[in-house]
This record gives structure tokens, C-alpha cells and sequence, in this order.
């Protein structure tokens, strides 16, 4: 990607030295590109999901010039927030409210607390594509996997078996 031109559509279409990038570890020589425009006194913003953008790789990449913000599904108490369920002490004693919250709580256990999957309407689909580009991009791509059929059966097995403790013989598998 010739990331001069990327430079200079931000230059010409916006006001301020902002730049934003999603998932740009994608990108061959991103690093390179992010780290200049660092030095030359720009904000930049980067935000990734996988595992090449956490944890020491990035520090490696980057040389130590930046801040990392985590940002984690939604507690039980933000996930009620966010679906204007009243939870405090009062509300939980009216029944009608008391039903929301428990409704809400089986939603919660049954999808988790990512923040799109309160307004999505098909929330499995949504997270079977999470699950998917994980698996695919993180996983399977990252470590180079060749057999992706037992992995995936593992993966299941875990997730199956969640309440339950894993046989020490799958640390040897794997």
C-alpha cells in the first residue's frame, strides 16, 4: 500500500493531524508508516482485535511510542446500563423489573456482553463471526495450522466441556 498517498487524502479531505486506523496490522510496513507519522508530531490512532497487536509484538514494532487501551465486553452492570434495565436496590425489588434483569441476565450468559450484540437482533450469527475470524485469523493463520479440521474439534471440545476439567493428555496434543 503506498501509505504517502493514505497521508496525503488525509491531508487534503480533513481538518487537524488525526489519523485512525483499524485492524492496519494487516497492512505490510505499517509499523514503519505509524511510527513516522508519530515523529512527525501527528495523533495516531490504532486499533486492532488480534493478537498481533497485543501484548510484546506491539512493543517490538513500535519501539515503545504508544499507550495501550483494553477494552473488554461489558460487565453484568454495564451490559443492564446500556439496555436501560434500572438495577439498583429498588428497581430489583419490582417484580416486572426484577423479570427484565433476569431476561437480561440469561441474554448475558447466553451472548456475552460485547457491546454490538445488544442492538443485533441475530446475536449468534454475529458471534459465530467472531468466533470464525478468531479462529481463522488468530489461531489457524498466526500459528500456522496445518490441520484445521482437529483443531477446530478441540476448540469445540473445550468450549463443550467449559464447566468441566480438561484431561492434562490435551496439554501434550496441543
Amino acid at each position: 500500500m503506498d501509505f504517502y498517498f493514505l497521508q496525503s487524502v488525509q491531508v487534503n479531505f480533513t481538518i487537524g493531524d488525526y489519523f485512525l486506523f483499524d485492524e492496519i496490522q494487516n497492512i505490510a510496513g505499517w509499523e514503519k508508516f505509524a511510527r513516522r507519522l508519530a515523529d512527525q508530531g501527528e495523533s495516531v490512532y490504532l486499533t486492532g482485535s488480534n493478537s498481533k497487536v497485543l501484548g510484546h509484538d506491539i512493543v517490538l514494532r513500535l519501539g515503545g511510542r504508544y499507550m495501550t487501551k483494553y477494552v473488554a465486553p461489558f460487565s453484568f452492570t454495564e451490559y443492564l446500563t446500556a439496555k436501560k434495565i434500572p438495577h439498583d436496590k429498588l428497581s430489583v425489588l419490582d417484580t416486572v423489573n426484577n423479570g427484565q434483569i433476569r431476561a437480561a441476565a440469561n441474554e448475558y450468559l447466553c451472548y456475552g456482553g460485547l457491546p454490538e450484540s445488544i442492538i443485533l437482533t441475530d446475536k449468534r450469527n454475529y458471534l459465530t463471526s467472531i468466533y470464525q475470524n478468531v479462529f481463522l485469523a488468530d489461531i489457524i493463520v498466526r500459528n500456522k495450522i496445518r490441520n484445521e479440521k482437529t483443531i477446530s474439534l478441540l476448540l469445540r471440545k473445550i468450549a463443550d466441556t467449559v464447566m468441566h476439567q480438561v484431561s492434562e493428555t490435551v496439554k501434550s496434543f496441543v
